[in-house]
């Protein structure tokens, strides 16, 4: 079952009912249109995170069942935390091809790509640098 038209409806019933009593004014609908457009937002936002974690965690399960050996060394958990940001940036890949295609603005489209492609990138030669750096001093 949709329920976006149901909540068009209802959205538009209380706005119809606003627009009757005195107290209503176009502020008042601007203000409405405002919380409501930061309200999808918020939830926006929260289901990109919750997807992108799923499927980052997904990737990592996968992994850790299929290709992982059984005694982990420092190498392999290098990998599995590899597999687990490719999975997270995959999300951040398919939620910025969907704003595209949805036309988003590009407010949205750079937060996307930002967020869940180049932060976890960055976080991804972060560990890369540090692991590789303590190879280099002999501590690994």
């Amino acid at each position: 079952m949709d329920l976006i038209p149901v909540y068009r409806l209802c959205r538009e019933g209380t706005r119809a009912a606003m627009s009757k009593t005195p107290t209503a004014t176009p502020s008042t609908e601007a203000d409405d249109a405002v919380s409501e457009k930061l309200t999808m937002s918020f939830i926006g936002i929260a289901l990109r995170f919750l997807s992108c974690g799923i499927l980052a965690l997904g990737i990592g399960i996968l992994w850790r069942y299929t290709l992982a050996p059984s005694h982990l060394t420092i190498g392999d958990a290098l990998v599995g935390v590899f597999s687990l940001l490719i999975g997270f940036m995959a999300g951040g890949i398919i939620w910025y091809a969907i704003d595209r295609k949805r036309k988003q603005d590009a407010a949205t489209r750079t937060f996307s790509l930002v967020v869940f492609v180049v932060v976890p990138l960055l976080f991804l030669v972060l560990v890369l640098v540090v692991w590789l750096l303590s190879l280099l001093l002999g501590t690994v």
